[in-house]
């Protein structure tokens, strides 16, 4: 997530810091029916918060997995481990 932003000149914190736990708390908490293009999503997989994605739009969120490596999903891929949880990092 740290190097998708730093693409697009977003400072998300220093590397060796960058956790799902320190990127919940970043930016301001968006209403999944409000999630638009470059939010954070997060998953509750092997804990609370514990993947997170960016939003793409039309459904779709990007994501790294460490068996298939970087790659896009839909959201209903993610519907039993989405508890709502959305972060805007950019205005």
């Amino acid at each position: 997530m740290r190097w998708i932003f730093e693409q697009g000149g977003v400072n998300l914190g220093r590397v060796d810091s960058t956790t799902t736990d320190t990127l919940v708390r970043l930016g301001k908490p968006v209403n999944p029916s409000q999630m638009k293009r470059g939010d954070l999503v997060f998953f509750d997989t092997y804990k609370v918060n514990g993947h997170v994605g960016v939003y793409l739009g039309d459904g779709r969120v990007l994501h790294d997995g460490s068996t298939h490596g970087v790659w896009i999903n839909d959201m209903n891929h993610f519907r039993k481990v989405f508890k709502g949880v959305v972060r805007r990092v950019v205005e």
